[in-house]
């Protein structure tokens, strides 16, 4: 999976340890990869909705 995902980004595999999975820059990587795919960051609305639905 870390090659496949190295393999997208064109980034060697063991660069991806480096990278700062915590703070600002995940959250706008986070973001942008949410507008590419069409997906909006859930809410808590969302989440009641998930939880009420089964149920």
């Amino acid at each position: 999976m870390v090659e496949y995902v190295a393999g997208q980004v064109k980034v060697p595999a063991s660069g991806l340890g480096f990278y700062d999975w915590a703070g600002g820059s995940i959250e706008y990587r986070r973001g942008q990869i949410r507008e590419h795919l069409g997906f909006r960051a859930c809410g808590v609305e969302d989440a009641e909705q998930l939880t009420s639905a089964g149920g």
